[in-house]
């Protein structure tokens, strides 16, 4: 498993500088080549209705924001032209994007499937309410065949791995995220491991490290005694320590949409965590 294909969530908002300033990064680190995905919805900005016009020549109300709507989303795909013209030019990348219509976990989804790692950020949420309620980048992941990165709102520098978090429960998920975030741990000086259930496993804890030093990770450190019973609180606690510069962490399967509505762990995590995460289903 490496990493030579990424795929970037577009929008004009200031956080999709950060977004592509890690691609780059990953890009040199891994050889990779980057994509960027632009997503609109025409059917909430009425795109696909031709203005009407009387015989003034003058549209109605109706019309006119529909005119104004298509103004917006030019405007929307002029910034990021210049955006990528501008990293095209300062890192010597060939970044390629294209903008289409549709629900955006379910088109970032389908073309993550060319790619090995899609990068979003927390505040991505269209106007859709599976993602607002599960947080853009846990649909996302759900959807996805491979890995999802998600930046938090105002992260303002690129991700550098040189100390992440890996949260292990023992579950499905949480072997997968780890098996897709072995690219970026391998290059890590030290990977921590925390228990990301409501007690202890030490022993299992022990069982994920020496698989991660069979895959040729080899600096690992076992969290030390539970901060918080509660295992997001104990997560996110011990990432506000300051150590720590991306989570790797299993994401919620489909079958447990009522979990997640509710509040589970791995939301309450992506919700709240300071740092990046990397999320797998």
């Amino acid at each position: 498993m490496t990493i030579k294909s990424i795929l970037i969530h577009l929008d004009d908002s200031p956080d999709c500088a950060t977004r592509l300033e890690t691609a780059v990064w990953l890009s040199h680190a891994f050889d990779a080549k980057v994509s960027g995905l632009h997503v609109y919805r025409a059917d909430q900005l009425n795109l696909g209705m031709p203005p009407t016009y009387n015989a003034q020549g003058m549209t109605n109300a109706a019309d006119n924001l529909i005119l104004e709507n298509r103004h917006q989303l030019q405007t929307e795909k002029n910034t990021i032209e210049e955006q990528i013209q501008h990293f095209n030019a300062r890192y010597q990348q060939d970044i390629h994007w294209q903008s289409v219509d549709g629900k955006l976990s379910e088109c970032l989804a389908a073309h993550s499937c060319y790619h090995d790692l899609t990068i979003v950020s927390r505040n991505c949420a269209q106007e859709d309410l599976l993602d607002e309620l599960f947080e853009a980048a846990a649909n996302l992941a759900q959807k996805s065949p491979n890995a999802v990165l998600m930046l938090p709102e105002g992260f303002r520098s690129p991700v550098q791995i040189q100390e992440p978090l890996v949260a292990w429960n023992g579950s499905r998920e949480s072997a997968r995220a780890v098996h897709e975030a072995l690219p970026l741990l391998r290059k890590a000086k030290l990977v921590d491991i925390i228990d990301g259930r409501d007690a202890d496993n030490r022993d299992e804890q022990e069982s994920i490290a020496e698989y991660l030093q069979l895959h040729s990770v080899s600096s690992i450190r076992l969290a030390p005694k539970r901060l918080s019973n509660d295992p997001s609180k104990n997560i996110i606690q011990y990432l506000e320590q300051g150590r720590n510069d991306l989570l790797v962490i299993g994401a919620p399967a489909h079958h447990r949409i009522r979990d997640i509505i509710s509040g589970s762990s791995t939301r309450q995590v992506l919700k709240h965590s300071p740092v990046p995460v990397l999320l797998a289903s």
